[in-house]
């Protein structure tokens, strides 16, 4: 696959045969890593993290949080400002996925980053998650397993402040322990909707392709480093860029520099 129409071909084919479901959220990564959110990926921390980074970014960043309800869209903020949590990202877009997935490598070119070190080309990721077979997976016939997702500020549901940061340990009364759970938090900064943001929650370091098979609804895509090029290209014609994504001043900034070659 070395388009993003061999890719889109491919998704509907695994939807056409039932592997997958209607409603089909993707992540994109650069390196074959595991499906781990940034705050469990060091295990020794678990127990005393929680607390004490909600707060502190609670306390610092402040200005940044005016708009957040409740303590899962300010998780969701610290998230996409990046801020280690418990969530990591998916998208309804799959060109979002993509452009992740290549984004070093369609600001610059081969001798660019080969200047600066940054890495480019190898084998990057494409995940497809069906969301609905994934709770049934984990959460058996509890009410959840009948959603695609849970709804923050519509659905009951537990709080990530009451449940992770004033309990010790973290998360002992969460009632979804045996896997993630997929959220839909609300859209209220320009970067979740740019980049059509969806969340999974983790309670442990478990990464989540070593406990799914894609009868369980994700599914793995290796794309190979020569569709760079390609893809970078549709991208350029498709008008698609790094401001679309983030849609804020410093992603703006980039995007002119790289646009008048001033970088």
């Amino acid at each position: 696959m070395n388009t993003i129409s061999e890719i889109v071909k491919f998704v509907l084919g695994k939807q056409a045969s039932g592997l997958l479901g209607r409603e089909v959220y993707f992540r994109g990564q650069r390196d074959d890593e595991p499906l781990v959110p940034s705050l469990l990926r060091n295990k020794n921390l678990l127990a005393a993290i929680d607390n004490y980074l909600y707060c502190d970014a609670i306390v610092m960043g402040r200005p940044e949080l005016v708009h957040a309800r409740n303590s899962w869209e300010e998780l969701a903020t610290f998230q996409h400002y990046g801020i280690p949590t418990r969530l990591l990202d998916w998208s309804s877009s799959l060109l979002s996925a993509l452009y992740f997935a290549f984004n070093n490598c369609l600001r610059c070119d081969r001798a660019t980053c080969k200047r600066t070190g940054t890495k480019c080309g190898g084998h990057p990721i494409i995940y497809l998650l069906d969301p609905s077979k994934m709770h049934r997976r984990f959460h058996g016939r509890r009410k959840i397993s009948d959603n695609l997702a849970v709804t923050i500020g519509v659905d009951k549901f537990q709080d990530y402040m009451t449940e992770f940061v004033m309990k010790y340990p973290p998360g002992k009364d969460w009632e979804y322990k045996k896997g993630p759970v997929f959220l839909e938090i609300p859209w209220f900064n320009t970067r979740m909707q740019g980049q059509k943001g969806y969340f999974t929650f983790h309670t442990d370091e478990t990464p989540l392709e070593t406990a799914l098979t894609e009868k369980d609804g994700l599914v793995k895509i290796v794309l190979p480093g020569n569709a760079i090029k390609g893809i970078a290209r549709e991208f350029e014609a498709l008008g698609i860029n790094e401001h679309d994504m983030f849609r804020d001043l410093p992603s703006l900034a980039n995007y002119l520099k790289l646009k008048y070659r001033l970088q």
